[in-house]
C-alpha cells in the first residue's frame, strides 16, 4: 500500500519535530542536573574496594565524588544515545519531506 505524497509529508514533520524533541529534551535534563535542580540515578554505589595484595586483602575506600562522577558520566552517555536517536528520527523526517537522501540533504546545506 503506498502512501500519497501529503501523508509522507505529514509523517515526516512528525518524525522531524519528534526528532527535535528528542534532542531538546537531553539538553534541558543535563541543564538540570548540572545545576544541581535533579540528581543523577544512584546506579553506581561502591562503599570501598577491595585489594588482593600479596600478604592478604586490603579495603580501600571510595570517595563519595567518584560514585558521583560514574553516575553522571553514565547519565551524560544515555543522554547522547537519545541525542542521537533524535538526529537520526529527524533526519528520517526531513528524507520524508524533501524526497532526497539524506547525505545529499548535508551536502547541499554544508554548500549554502
Amino acid at each position: 500500500m503506498a502512501f500519497s505524497a501529503e501523508m509522507d509529508r505529514r509523517v515526516g514533520y512528525t518524525l522531524l519535530w519528534l526528532g527535535v524533541f528528542f534532542i531538546l529534551m537531553p539538553i534541558g535534563m543535563a541543564w538540570m542536573m548540572s545545576a544541581g535542580i535533579t540528581k543523577p540515578p544512584h546506579v553506581f554505589d561502591m562503599g570501598s574496594y577491595s585489594l588482593n595484595t600479596g600478604f592478604g586483602s586490603m579495603n580501600v575506600p571510595v570517595p563519595p565524588q567518584f560514585n558521583m562522577l560514574m553516575n553522571m558520566g553514565m547519565q551524560y552517555a544515555l543522554y547522547g544515545v537519545m541525542a542521537c536517536s533524535g538526529w537520526m528520527l529527524g533526519m528520517l523526517g526531513v528524507q520524508l519531506i524533501v524526497k532526497r537522501s539524506p547525505a545529499k540533504i548535508i551536502e547541499d546545506s554544508v554548500k549554502g
